[in-house]
């Protein structure tokens, strides 16, 4: 399913901002404002892996499909499982993407091997100004009715130069996932209180999140979804993921030749100058 060609590269900027998406997993490989690079690079070493760095897509679904099968409309699918026996993250991290002039693209047709079983089409459509990177995500149904989600991944560094750790700032009232013993998501949800920044969860927001470098400047991520999965205790960085639906769930259903979208909106303010 990997493809071995020479990734391309799509480069946007201008005199204060800078862009790149890669043709390797449509994965947004970094983002600067002021100079400042956002995004966590490659690792040193192949683990831990392609899932922990810079940002891709998560289509058609986004966390996991549990024991990597799910019925639809009377009939089971069996995909192929990729981390024990789930199907995570979609398939659109481990599928090749082609550049489409201003935009890229990744044809789920081709998908000979996953067990996905729906042709659809999966497109990133960026637009770079000066202070912020707006991205809008696209599944496009071809000719088959099928279950849908989309989200993106992306890892913001934990430090910038001259500041102190990032501070995660959620828009209340925010609800958490709830999942019972096995993992599993029950259904309900719980509040959250307002002091805990620990996540790795899906919550339920009520505007965007912020990650804020204390003395340098502050990210806001907006979404048109309320959803949005936090992984804030990883070493390597913190990941806040806009998504269409909450975790283990593929609430839109697609029409042939209809579509799912999913707008985000990376906006930098720096921090005042003090004398």
């Amino acid at each position: 399913m990997n493809d071995h060609r020479r990734p391309e590269q799509l480069l946007l900027e201008t005199d204060r901002s800078r862009a790149v998406f890669s043709t390797e997993a449509g994965r947004l490989t970094g983002l600067a404002f002021d100079g400042r690079e956002l995004i966590v690079g490659p690792p040193d070493e192949p683990q831990p892996g392609p899932w922990f760095w810079g940002s891709f897509v998560m289509a058609p679904w986004t966390s996991l499909i549990r024991d990597a099968r799910f019925d639809f409309r009377g009939q089971t699918h069996r995909l192929a499982a990729d981390d024990g026996r789930h199907a995570v993250l979609g398939l659109t991290w481990k599928l090749p993407w082609r550049i489409d002039g201003d935009r890229l693209s990744c044809d789920l047709t081709d998908s000979a091997g996953t067990g996905w079983p729906f042709g659809v089409r999966v497109l990133i459509m960026p637009e770079l100004t000066a202070d912020r990177l707006r991205v809008v995500l696209r599944v496009e149904a071809a000719e088959h009715e099928l279950p849908a989600a989309i989200g993106w991944h992306p890892w913001f560094v934990r430090q910038l130069a001259g500041s102190g750790p990032v501070e995660l700032g959620l828009a209340g009232p925010v609800w958490r996932q709830h999942r019972d013993e096995a993992e599993a998501p029950t259904g309900l949800w719980q509040s959250v209180d307002p002091a805990e920044r620990d996540f790795n969860d899906c919550l339920q927001v009520n505007g965007p999140t912020t990650l804020t470098w204390p003395g340098v400047g502050e990210l806001e991520i907006g979404h048109d979804s309320p959803w949005v999965t936090v992984y804030s205790v990883h070493p390597r960085g913190i990941c806040v993921e806009p998504v269409t639906s909450p975790a283990e769930r593929m609430d839109h259903l697609l029409a042939p030749g209809e579509s799912l979208d999913l707008t985000i909106d990376l906006t930098w303010r720096a921090a005042p100058i003090v004398p």
